[in-house]
């Protein structure tokens, strides 16, 4: 599958990191952050970027495949607390947006369908760290979390070359709900005195999947999926508690789809008793951002 080889690629690039000493904090950072009462230290960040980001579904009941790309924005907020013992703690969320472009659907290579397609989304993650390395000049965390997706994939302008006669749909909402189980690595490493360089790997498995489409009553529960994150940024000191960073960010989402049988009436007042499906479907999304990060 697309998404094994995506996650032993990210492997292979980060454990020369790891081994090398991938994951460092800077010296002067650890020294100056202001300690609260429980002697933990507290690091809120704040990101936002721009991207493109490419989506694609594979329907089994008839071999008919779509493919879309667009361009992207994503704004997100990041507090991890930490304690004196190295056990951390962070809780995070993001939204994300598309613009809106063309999807086209093809059944054996030919063009049968072709409508615009915006995509958004939220993330909202909480996870439980341990840092493996703790010296004042690297660091390297490991992470187990929980966390809950929405995608909402907003078709319209559908043209289907005169087959089906869909005119009238207008926009057509398909909305995703995602559960997911993560494992991720982190970890800084200073290069100077102001500037230090970050990265990140994380995997996550969905252990829930359903969609649900308001031309089609009710929700399709999928199979699963699995979703694998990699990322790298620059860091530069601008004050004793205050950096600011700059890199890329990417992520792969593979999702199973599932099938069930179903009588319903559509929107237009059509009854129909068939199988309905939803198709496994891949998202994948590439971001430049820029964060900003306050020691509490």
């Amino acid at each position: 599958m697309k998404c094994r080889r995506v996650v032993w690629v990210c492997l292979a690039a980060w454990i020369p990191f790891a081994v090398s000493g991938f994951g460092q904090e800077m010296a002067e950072e650890v020294e100056v952050t202001v300690t609260n009462r429980a002697g933990g230290e507290g690091v809120l960040e704040i990101r936002a970027g721009l991207g493109g980001a490419s989506y694609e579904e594979s329907v089994s009941i008839s071999p008919v495949e779509s493919e879309w790309d667009g361009a992207y924005g994503e704004v997100g907020l990041t507090y991890t607390y930490s304690d004196r013992s190295g056990y951390k703690l962070r809780l995070g969320g993001s939204l994300w947006a598309s613009d809106s472009d063309t999807e086209e659907w093809r059944e054996q290579g030919q063009l049968v369908q072709r409508n615009d397609l915006e995509v958004s989304g939220l993330t909202l993650t909480g996870e439980f760290g341990i840092g493996l390395v703790n010296r004042p000049d690297r660091s390297l965390n490991a992470w187990l979390g929980l966390g809950y997706r929405y995608n909402d994939f907003e078709r319209s302008d559908f043209n289907t070359f005169d087959q089906v006669s869909i005119a009238d749909l207008g926009s057509v909402s398909e909305e995703y709900d995602i559960g997911t189980f993560s494992v991720a690595l982190d970890g800084v490493t200073e290069l100077s005195p102001k500037w230090s360089l970050s990265g990140n790997i994380g995997v996550g498995i969905v252990f829930f999947n359903e969609a649900s489409n308001e031309v089609i009553p009710g929700t399709v529960e999928g199979d699963g999926g699995v979703i694998v994150e990699v990322g790298m940024h620059a860091w530069y000191a601008v004050a004793k508690n205050r950096r600011v960073g700059v890199g890329v960010q990417y992520e792969h989402q593979e999702l199973d789809g599932g099938t069930e049988s179903r009588f319903f009436i559509t929107r237009g007042g059509i009854p129909i008793a068939n199988v309905v499906e939803w198709p496994d479907n891949e998202l994948d999304s590439f971001l430049i951002d820029v964060r900003w990060v306050v020691d509490l």
